[in-house]
């Protein structure tokens, strides 16, 4: 299963069916945009990866978050870069909560 392929063509089905026009097709395109998205829950339980615009999103948040976290515990805790890697390090392991 190509989580990437999945991805798009839900939203491929999804713009379809947002024209503003009548839609005879729409129960058959409603259908295959549940199996497309219960066969990528499926895939994502089973510990497949995600696609990777989510992916891409995720590692954007975990940046954020670990740029503020830092910027808000420096003067409390970072003497030098060395002190600020490790902090980040702890944020990307789950040993520090943000």
């Amino acid at each position: 299963m190509d989580p990437n392929a999945n991805l798009k063509r839900q939203r491929e089905i999804i713009a379809e069916l947002s024209k503003p026009f009548d839609r005879r097709d729409a129960p058959v395109l409603l259908q295959e945009l549940a199996e497309l998205a219960q066969t990528l829950d499926q895939w994502l339980l089973d510990g497949g990866a995600l696609p990777h615009e989510w992916l891409r999103a995720a590692e954007e948040d975990a940046f954020v978050t670990i740029t503020r976290v830092l910027a808000e515990n420096e003067s409390r805790c970072c003497d030098d870069d060395n002190d600020r890697q490790h902090l980040a390090a702890a944020l990307v392991m789950g040993l520090v909560k943000p």
